[in-house]
């Protein structure tokens, strides 16, 4: 029986919140505790949805259990193979189509593709890093120093960047955190509706 088919069996089995949460370096945590079991890492990422209020769960069974996101509903992993980048999802899904990349004002890097957003693990931004170029109008500047100045400016929009991955050239934005909860709504922190009860 699959995890979809089992709800059909028990309906009523009431949803769980603030058990499950998801970091900024792709651990799942259950109350605060790295979940370090490979089998169940890859049970919750292969079961990991998302509702049409935007909020992120794992289905266990009959069983929603919501997760409480750090930041963002993805965190993204980079790999480099012969000089190309390419990026993995923390549910272990290569992103193929990426659309923009994005750095907000904490030195954070997002990216986009499809319908979903997801944050650039610190950990591999000194290997990201390699693969930003400064746009051809711009050759005078070292890509570092004009990633610093991005960084550290305050406006917001397109930059002089580019980042090179899986040999195609996507344009860098800076982008704001009111702005990134406006352009992709998601639900960082799922509560019960009035009434409801809270497992």
């Amino acid at each position: 029986m699959s995890v979809a088919q089992s709800s059909v069996k028990w309906p009523n089995v009431p949803d769980v919140y603030r058990w499950l949460s998801l970091d900024q370096r792709g651990n799942w945590l259950v109350k605060g505790q790295k979940i370090t079991h490979d089998g169940l890492n890859r049970f919750i990422s292969a079961n990991y949805h998302s509702d049409e209020h935007q909020r992120w769960y794992f289905q266990n069974g009959p069983q929603k259990v919501f997760v409480t996101l750090e930041y963002t509903p993805f965190v993204i992993f980079c790999q480099s193979e012969n000089k190309i980048l390419s990026l993995k999802t923390h549910t272990g899904k290569l992103i193929h189509d990426i659309e923009t990349v994005y750095l907000d004002h904490d030195g954070k890097v997002l990216v986009h593709w499809g319908q979903h957003i997801g944050v650039i693990c610190d950990r591999d931004l000194t290997l990201l890093y390699e693969h930003i170029e400064v746009d051809h109008s711009s050759d005078n500047v070292h890509p570092l120093e004009a990633l610093e100045k991005v960084i550290y400016g305050d406006g917001i929009g397109e930059t002089d960047l580019v980042l090179s991955v899986e040999e195609k050239k996507v344009s860098v934005q800076t982008i704001d955190e009111p702005t990134l909860r406006n352009r992709f709504p998601f639900n960082p922190t799922p509560s019960p509706d009035p009434g409801q009860s809270d497992c």
